[in-house]
């Protein structure tokens, strides 16, 4: 995307009203901070002389960048005002259900003429489905007072009008339904599907019209208590989120201030590069599981977390590069060496024998690669030699028999699985402590891994159809017998990197494709929307995208 087409795409979206180029807005603003912010780079690497002689413009006096900028102002006022615009009508929703309830109250106090009593309820019910969007907390208070308001009026008005026997079975059964249903969600642990599935259980429960009075009371008092159990894990969900979310922030900013600290003074050593370099990643892994933080302070925090480390790693850099070259070249072959005694030490002796000598040889031959780094490589050099000739048959024997140990215990969990009773209570939880027992065993004799593996895999399905196990399931069950797969092949680490490696490249093409995709859709800007070969470059880029959201999920289903 040129800046011809940011500015025309941003001239459209100034005067758009649906979300969904509002958020296309928001892509193309992002994509010209990018453009520009490389231009801002490129010409501040410019040296005034070259600047000067060819009368190069700095992109901040651009007309079009300041056109484009200004677009862009005039795109954030908008966004902001809608929201400003959004906020006030929520608070005005608010205000006119609280009137509404007012008047419902007021008005099942009326029980002289039953006409208008029922004429008076239809007109506050039909007022109230159409005020539009209030947020959560306040729907959830109001819709509780105006269904316990709806429950008193059904009652009342049962005063003045017979029904009949039917409808009385008929709406004792739907709330017994309902009740039943409130029960099942107890089950529920995605908190965003409770909320919805309970608004829509309230509006079914308020449309059910009364029922046999001498079974009211516990009716309605199984249903508010259910109702009101489930909302507060809903609160005490998002209560916990925030709290979360506010304590990972006062985590993240103690380490900044720690990661300030430890280099407001860098070393003028190795030790001390290497001491303090060692405390950075320990930080590093803490902030990983320090966990997320507000959105709106996101950026901002991992800026300033992130702007020390810079500063390190580019001090640490010019210290290194100060050292001698000629200790660097011989710490760099010393370490070659190493690595090829690391490799040959996992050889057969006898394949390994002549090369282990031969590196020994060449290591003599190979000057002082410094004081702070000869001990450490000497040092691991010999210990990977001593490793070839004096454990490696020991290894060898150790493995060999941990292989087979493993495999007993393999074949034990596969009996265990066999032996689950579907019929049990408790055999589902049976059946997932077992499928943990087996991944958790290491790995088994290499030749009848493969055997033992595919009567696992045999066993675990035969099992899940007799549980009734549902799609979900199988799903997990599918993914767990690919992480069994990689475990289990020659180099477990290999074999994961080239799946992750197979779908990132897959990912990356399909990504080239849909910005081709996007990039021709310049070209149908005076087409109608019935244009066939449209229609084809905007279904490749859906289809595009949905494919790289499922690789990306395969993708994050390979971290183990």
């Amino acid at each position: 995307m040129d800046k011809i087409e940011i500015k025309k795409n941003l001239e459209a979206f100034v005067n758009a009203e649906n979300e969904l180029a509002l958020k296309e807005a928001s892509h193309t603003i992002q994509v010209f901070n990018a453009l520009f912010s490389k231009e801002m780079d490129d010409f501040q690497n410019l040296d005034q002389d070259t600047i000067e002689k060819e009368g190069i413009e700095s992109p901040e006096k651009n007309e079009l960048n300041n056109e484009i900028r200004a677009l862009i102002s005039t795109f954030n006022k908008k966004r902001k005002e809608q929201k400003e615009k959004a906020d006030k009508e929520i608070k005005s929703n608010v205000l006119k259900k609280k009137q509404i309830l007012k008047e419902f109250e007021e008005l099942i106090q009326t029980k002289e003429n039953i006409g208008f009593l029922i004429n008076g309820i239809k007109k506050v019910r039909e007022d109230w489905s159409n005020i539009g969007h209030i947020s959560r907390d306040e729907h959830n208070d109001l819709q509780s007072k105006f269904s316990k308001l709806n429950d008193e009026f059904n009652y009342n008005i049962n005063i003045y009008k017979e029904l009949k026997e039917n409808d009385l079975k008929v709406n004792y059964s739907l709330k017994n339904k309902i009740i039943h249903e409130l029960k099942e969600l107890e089950k529920e642990t995605k908190i965003k599907t409770l909320d919805t599935k309970l608004k829509k259980i309230q509006n079914e429960w308020d449309n059910i019209g009364p029922t046999f009075k001498e079974h009211w009371e516990e009716l309605k008092t199984n249903y508010w208590s259910l109702i009101h159990n489930h909302y507060d894990r809903i609160k005490a969900f998002y209560k916990q989120q925030k709290e979360n979310l506010d304590l990972n922030l006062k985590t993240k900013n103690k380490l900044i201030q720690k990661v300030k600290e430890l280099t407001a003074e860098l070393p003028n050593d190795h030790a001390g590069w290497d001491k303090l370099n060692t405390a950075l990643k320990d930080l590093q892994e803490k902030w990983k599981n320090a966990g997320p933080v507000p959105k709106k302070v996101n950026e901002e925090v991992w800026k300033s977390f992130r702007s020390h480390y810079d500063t390190f790693y580019s001090a640490k850099k010019e210290f290194y590069a100060a050292r001698s070259s000629t200790q660097k070249k011989f710490a760099a072959q010393k370490r070659a060496l190493i690595s090829k005694a690391e490799e040959i030490s996992n050889k057969e002796f006898k394949e390994g024998l002549a090369e282990i000598k031969n590196i020994q040889s060449e290591w003599k031959k190979i000057g002082h690669a410094g004081k702070y780094a000869e001990q450490k490589l000497w040092h691991s050099f010999r210990t990977n030699c001593d490793k070839f000739f004096n454990k490696k048959n020991e290894e060898v024997k150790a493995k060999e028999a941990e292989a087979n140990e493993n495999l007993k215990s393999k074949l034990i969990v596969i009996e265990k699985l066999k032996a689950i009773d579907p019929k049990k209570e408790s055999s589902k939880s049976e059946f997932q402590n077992i499928i943990s027992e087996f991944i958790s065993i290491g790995k088994s004799t290499l030749s009848k891994t493969s055997k033992i593996n595919e009567d696992y895999k045999k066993t675990v399905l035969e099992i899940h159809k007799k549980l009734k196990g549902d799609k979900a399931e199988l799903e997990a069950l599918n993914d767990h017998f690919k992480k069994i797969q990689i475990q289990s092949s020659a180099n477990p680490e290999k074999t994961l990197q080239f799946e992750r490696e197979k779908i990132r490249k897959r990912i990356n093409t399909v990504t080239k494709e849909v910005l081709n995709y996007e990039n021709n859709l310049g070209f149908f800007n005076n087409s109608s929307s019935n244009n066939p070969l449209l229609k084809n470059v905007t279904d490749n880029i859906e289809n595009g995208k949905k494919e790289i959201e499922k690789l990306k999920k395969e993708l994050k289903k390979l971290s183990f």
